[in-house]
């Protein structure tokens, strides 16, 4: 019966883990309820059932680390809500970290040896690369942190373990399962890090060295673009303030552009033409003075006074 309710709890807490992670509805908040109060009766109701051994009180964890994930999307506002006791919630976040342990793969080994070699062009001011690094609760295979980046990168190296085959219209559909959608959650939106996921059959889908530099450059490229933004945007608004940034980049360099080109086209026309110099002949250069000077220019004034004398 313990290990029934345990496996329970700790379903419940993946299904609301990816349900927060993709907004939640009502259903979410209903789940929030029945599993906190599932979490109650275990350590204070009447029929209260025993939790003995790590791995059932690791996954007691799992579901208390939803309730958190839930908290936290809704800015604190179930404060007043009931908790388990810190004690309690220490035991079973110790148990799932030892039930967990540290191991590295062959796989993690090849992926870190790759990402090791391509730190210096993807980030060329510097990055530190750290293996089994603990971010709150969980341990993340490799953690990048950039120099000049608001937040670290978590690389994780996902085995078959890690993902689930579903059959939707007929055709097989591979993601990841509910708890490492769960970490993946919890590493964004707790622990302040971008996650990103290495998954084996894209690795192992070629042998080429340059094929996997060329991976993990693609993979990291959206986190590297959400971890070096000073505050985070909502989904769509970034690509929409890119888009008309540089929009607005390429309008100001045409205009740029139109501009000389019409400084060049007004040279021509602007500048007056310059005709061959020639010798002067005697007798011409009295003629292009009184050209130049205006005619009658001392006469007017006589007239005026002319005029206003015959008035008078």
């Amino acid at each position: 019966q313990a290990q029934q309710v345990a496996d329970a709890m700790w379903a419940a807490g993946c299904i609301l883990a990816v349900a927060v992670d993709e907004g939640g509805d009502e259903a979410t908040v209903q789940l929030v309820g029945a599993l906190r109060g599932a979490l109650r009766a275990l350590l204070e109701g009447s029929e209260r059932i025993a939790m003995p051994g790590p791995s059932r009180q690791a996954r007691l964890h799992i579901a208390h680390v939803a309730l958190r994930l839930w908290d936290h999307m809704n800015k604190g506002n179930s404060r007043g809500a009931w908790w388990p006791p810190p004690s309690e919630a220490a035991a079973w976040r110790a148990a799932y970290t030892r039930e967990m342990g540290v191991s590295i793969s062959r796989l993690q080994r090849n992926v870190t040896g790759v990402m090791r070699s391509i730190l210096p062009t993807v980030f060329p001011r510097g990055c530190q690369l750290k293996e089994e690094a603990m971010i709150g609760d969980w341990s993340v295979d490799i953690l990048l942190t950039p120099v000049g980046f608001k937040r670290a990168i978590a690389v994780e190296v996902d085995g078959p373990s890690h993902f689930v085959t579903t059959v939707s219209a007929g055709k097989e559909v591979r993601g990841l399962n509910g708890q490492t959608r769960m970490k993946r959650s919890f590493l964004r939106r707790l622990g302040g890090v971008e996650p990103v996921s290495v998954g084996y059959a894209e690795w192992q889908a070629t042998e080429d060295p340059k094929d996997h530099k060329a991976l993990l450059v693609n993979l990291l490229r959206p986190a590297i673009d959400l971890a070096s933004t000073p505050t985070p945007v909502k989904a769509g608004v970034g690509k929409k303030a890119a888009a008309a940034k540089q929009t607005a980049a390429k309008e100001a360099a045409g205009m740029e552009a139109e501009a000389a080109e019409g400084v060049a086209a007004a040279e021509p026309d602007d500048v007056p033409e310059r005709k061959p110099k020639r010798r002067r002949v005697p007798g011409e250069e009295p003629e292009r003075k009184a050209k130049r000077s205006r005619p009658a220019a001392a006469e007017e004034p006589a007239v005026v006074v002319a005029e206003a004398a015959s008035e008078e």
